[in-house]
């Protein structure tokens, strides 16, 4: 568990950087080895060590994995944790809706924290799998009501994006 210092209060975004979707929900790539060919989460690129923070609402950490260590395409922990490396799976205690945060460079959160929307949960990086021209970037998965993945781009949280 690392403590990531807050700066200026509350972030009213997920990313506290700009980020470039670089892979949309539901595409198909040859460097999704660990999900069938399907990328079920939205990438985006942004820089190593940008901020990750949950958007409003009310949040419990479902599982935190902290032990990937290498970064990079073609890291020898490409399949650590399926692939998603250092990542974060929280549940909006309200609506019951999830996401995980993937490939982190650091972790911020611990398994079973309640927390609220605007607090870090990690820094961005590029653990897991990140082949190809992935590289650095938040892989973001969004779990509906029903507990199905959906695109975070449809839901009520891209407006915190």
């Amino acid at each position: 568990f690392q403590e990531i210092p807050q700066q200026g209060g509350l972030m009213n975004k997920i990313l506290g950087a700009v980020g470039k979707i670089t892979q949309r929900f539901g595409n198909k790539s040859a460097v999704e080895k660990y999900s069938g060919g399907v990328n079920y989460g939205t990438d985006f690129a942004v820089p190593k060590g940008t901020v990750a923070s949950l958007p409003q609402g009310n949040w419990e950490v479902l599982d935190v994995f902290d032990q990937a260590s290498a970064e990079g395409p073609g890291n020898k922990q490409g399949g650590i944790n399926r692939g998603y490396g250092n990542s974060v799976l929280v549940r909006n205690r309200d609506t019951g809706e999830k996401l995980r945060f993937s490939h982190l460079s650091k972790v911020a959160v611990k398994k079973g924290q309640i927390t609220v929307g605007g607090r870090p949960i990690g820094l961005t990086g590029a653990t897991g799998n990140v082949a190809g021209k992935t590289g650095k970037h938040l892989d973001l998965e969004y779990f509906n009501k029903e507990g199905k993945l959906a695109d975070i781009l449809n839901s009520v949280y891209r407006k915190y994006l």
